[in-house]
């Protein structure tokens, strides 16, 4: 699998991480609380899963979007509360909760 592209936010503010390379990527900073933590959590909860955000994180107020390669097979999930959405290959598919969207992936 290949990162291709993060996204979180809703219509007041978003973060879009977009430099990831084919080879290997380091998410590094010399601070705490810049969001690296955020950042790959998004990714685990983007993709079905459930995930520790930070206390005072609302989930349910944001998007969360990623683009992933497998396989040379591009795939976009973009997840709201329980509902996801999978773009594969030009067919959407729409799922409304984790366990229907277990299935399919």
């Amino acid at each position: 699998m290949i990162i291709k592209k993060i996204a979180f936010g809703n219509k007041n503010e978003a973060f879009i991480e977009n430099r990831f390379t084919n080879k290997t990527n380091i998410i590094y900073s010399n601070e705490n609380n810049r969001g690296k933590s955020l950042l790959l959590q998004s990714i685990v909860y983007s993709l079905g899963y459930e995930s520790i955000f930070p206390s005072g994180f609302d989930t349910k107020k944001y998007f969360f979007y990623t683009e992933i390669e497998i396989e040379n097979r591009k795939f976009e999930f973009l997840r709201k509360g329980n509902s996801i959405l999978v773009l594969n290959q030009e067919q959407l598919f729409i799922f409304n909760s984790i366990t229907e969207f277990k299935y399919y992936f």
